[in-house]
């Protein structure tokens, strides 16, 4: 009986490791691939293109000592 509750709470572990690191992967997966790549980027006072951004340059002043 005591071996039987072992090997369950083994497989528990087993399958907690593997859905730990799934879970991991899956968030990975989401931020590279939704994440915002399109974008304008404040680069020595000038916006510079990120990708293809849909919305144009920003009118706003983009300072030098941004980094």
């Amino acid at each position: 009986m005591l071996a039987k509750i072992q090997k369950a709470s083994e497989r528990k572990r087993k399958m907690m490791v593997i859905g730990l690191i799934g879970a991991m992967v899956l968030i990975f997966i989401i931020i590279r691939f939704l994440g915002s790549e399109d974008t304008w980027i404040c680069q020595d006072g000038k916006w510079i293109k990120h990708g293809q951004p849909k919305a144009p340059m920003p009118t706003e002043i983009c300072p030098r000592d941004i980094k």
